[in-house]
């Protein structure tokens, strides 16, 4: 079985003794209903506010869920037994600022068929899950006014390619 290399622990789950998670039962019930509610069209902010309403705090013992928190839980696949580590690395821009870059060579230990632990969700309930929570695109009118060149500076930002964010960024210069 894989075990956690460190950190916090990820809601749902605890670590035990020999680094193995354990669901936490009042946790996983938690984590069970976001999912029940995201499958019933609720958006995260009526998700969030679902929670609330209910009284449920987070594991930091706060009276409010973050977006990116309830984001984080129904799009890891951590809650379908599978662990995954060395995820992504941090980089140095042109400019001196950090990003982080998805890794391709990250460590997965467990699958959906043979997880490492417990899992407290479905597949099927996870994958109509993703569906709901994939990004939606906006185009706004102003965008679209946008030259070109600010189009592929925002654009290489985005991917985290500095050399091509260099160069977008001299032309607007």
């Amino acid at each position: 079985m894989g075990r956690k290399a460190g950190g916090a622990d990820v809601f749902g789950y605890k670590t035990n003794e020999n680094g193995e998670y354990v669901p936490v039962p009042e946790q996983a019930k938690i984590v069970q209903l976001i999912y029940q509610l995201t499958l019933k069209d609720y958006t995260l902010r009526q998700v969030r506010a679902e929670l609330n309403r209910r009284g449920i705090r987070t594991a930091r013992d706060r009276d409010s869920w973050s977006i990116a928190v309830l984001g984080g839980i129904l799009r890891n696949d951590i809650y379908l037994g599978v662990y995954r580590f060395l995820k992504s690395k941090h980089g140095k821009d042109v400019d001196g600022s950090r990003y982080k870059v998805n890794r391709d060579d990250q460590s997965v230990v467990g699958l959906r068929q043979k997880p490492n632990h417990p899992p407290l969700i479905e597949p099927r309930m996870f994958d109509m899950a993703q569906q709901k929570v994939q990004p939606t695109a906006k185009k706004t009118a102003f965008a679209s006014t946008w030259p070109p060149a600010y189009s592929a500076a925002l654009s290489a930002r985005r991917t985290c390619m500095p050399s091509i964010r260099a160069a977008a960024v001299s032309i607007l210069l």
